[in-house]
């Protein structure tokens, strides 16, 4: 982030950078990266202006203060093609694929997959309900036949409370 900074700032002073060249950066930098991403290299500049600003090496507004952020549109919804599902399970070794098919199928992330106890399984009505740790939210998920086939196949060799 610091060497993108860099190059379009270049050895600039602290007094050269100014909010209309913070915002040029800004339309620049996003027809390269997705807005997220500039929105992380501003808020380590201006964390180093409010740095500088600490250390009474900077005088004046913090430039990147009185810029606005740009909105992230963080809700992508991607599955893998029928060919991207066969090339994954082709390079991962047998005793990962049914993991990997049972996230494919769910969408679950792969912590609450290794968290998944039996208590949150209902295999007769082919349902999960857990606490998905990363938003501690109660998640109740209907599953299709090849979660439910995951699933059945490791049910008869239980070995504890984890799935």
């Amino acid at each position: 982030m610091l060497g993108h900074l860099q190059r379009l700032f270049g050895p600039a002073n602290l007094t050269d950078i100014t909010p209309l060249r913070v915002e040029g950066y800004q339309n620049k930098r996003v027809q390269e990266v997705c807005p997220a991403t500039v929105n992380r290299e501003l808020a380590l500049l201006k964390h180093m202006f409010n740095m500088a600003e600490r250390w009474s090496l900077a005088h004046g507004p913090n430039p990147v203060r009185l810029v606005k952020f740009l909105p992230e549109d963080n809700l992508q919804f991607q599955t893998l093609t029928e060919e991207e599902e066969q090339a994954l399970l082709a390079a991962c070794p047998p005793y990962l694929q049914g993991m990997i098919v049972f996230a494919i199928h769910t969408g679950l992330r792969s912590g609450d997959i290794f968290n998944l106890r039996w208590e949150e399984v209902d295999l007769e009505h082919r349902r999960l309900k857990l606490l998905v740790r990363k938003t501690r939210r109660m998640l109740e998920l209907p599953l299709n036949e090849v979660a439910y086939a995951v699933l059945e196949g490791v049910s008869g060799i239980r070995k504890g409370p984890f799935v």
